[in-house]
């Protein structure tokens, strides 16, 4: 059986016109996939380099924010310790107001203002202590110097005040008010450390009114007496008039000397201490003293122009008996010494 071939339409490569197929060659280089590959590298670095920058800022950021807050921290805490170093001198500052607002000239409320001075100048000692002893953080700088000059001036009124009340007509008392006022000004600087400072110092025109009083008490004390002189034709009498207070009127000569007390020749050593005691004791210009002596209690007076103390004793031999001390040494009196002095039994059985 004949095989029947099927007939084809394709021709042999070369005879369809089309050349002749060669070898392959070799092939060509990928160009598309090196640029891809070249422009992801690029991206790659601009997305670390973006990276790397999101992250300096975030720490500049972050390291900005702590120094900040690390200042802010050592403000607050400069603030406080300031605050907690002050609140002993305000105080100490408000106590002394009240003492001031008081004094009248008696010797208890001397004596009262004298240890209220003495006790706001303690307190000023150890805020400036205080204050030394840690440093201001740079943006306390002002405030830091504003609170030195606070205690500067703080210093100079007590001193002035202290300088006051141990002699009233002496240089000091022009000062007081100035150097209140100077004070009381130093303190509104600082009213963010030290609440109630300014308003703390006060008492001044009642204390600058005992002042007053105790100058033209010893400027009258100062003026001489007149003098008439009287002549007939035998003699010659010198005749001063009566002297200005009536306080120092009955006042003998002063012929005796116990320590810091002068009295009059009648007058015991321990009368002349209990009138001392009894008038710093009670603060008034009279009262009963005792005398260790007679072992009885005598009436006395006293009246006092801001330096000396002038005492007329009653009862005794010597209807012109008196004592007289300094008001330097009644405002200098202690408590201590008051108690070793009725312990011993020398301010008689009413103590």
């Amino acid at each position: 059986m004949d095989t029947h071939v099927q007939p084809t339409n394709k021709l042999p490569a070369g005879l369809d016109g089309s050349p002749p197929a060669g070898p392959p060659g070799p092939a060509g280089p990928p160009q598309r996939g090196r640029k891809t590959a070249i422009i992801a590298a690029v991206g790659a670095l601009l997305l670390a380099g973006i990276a790397v920058g999101a992250v300096v800022l975030i720490n500049n950021s972050k390291h900005g924010q702590s120094a900040q807050q690390t200042q802010q921290a050592a403000a607050t805490v400069y603030q406080q310790k300031a605050t907690a170093a002050l609140a002993p001198v305000i105080a100490a500052n408000q106590s002394l107001s009240t003492a001031l607002q008081a004094v009248d000239g008696s010797g208890g409320t001397l004596h009262n203002a004298n240890s209220a001075v003495a006790q706001a100048q303690t307190a000023l000692t150890g805020a400036r202590g205080a204050i030394a002893a840690f440093t201001a953080p740079p943006s306390q700088a002002t405030l830091s110097q504003q609170i030195q000059q606070a205690l500067t001036q703080e210093n100079g009124y007590l001193q002035a005040v202290q300088a006051t009340l141990s002699d009233p007509v002496g240089q000091s008392s022009s000062q007081v008010r100035t150097l209140a006022t100077n004070t009381q000004s130093a303190f509104v600087a600082i009213a963010s450390v030290a609440p109630g400072g300014t308003a703390s110092i006060s008492g001044i025109d009642n204390f600058m009114g005992w002042v007053s009083g105790a100058n033209a008490q010893a400027k009258a004390k100062s003026q001489k007496p007149n003098v008439t002189i009287i002549q007939n034709p035998t003699t010659t009498v010198t005749s001063p008039s009566p002297t200005p207070s009536p306080s120092y009127s009955g006042i003998g000569p002063l012929t005796n000397t116990y320590g810091n007390l002068s009295a009059t020749y009648s007058v015991s050593s321990g009368l002349a201490n209990s009138v001392f005691y009894e008038y710093w004791k009670n603060g008034t210009g009279s009262g009963e003293a005792w005398s260790p002596h007679s072992q009885q209690y005598y009436n006395y007076s006293c009246s006092s122009d801001g330096i000396t103390v002038t005492c007329n004793v009653y009862g005794t031999t010597d209807p012109s008996a008196g004592v007289q001390f300094s008001q330097a040494d009644v405002n200098a009196y202690t408590q201590a010494s008051a108690d070793a002095f009725t312990s011993a039994g020398k301010a008689g059985p009413n103590g």
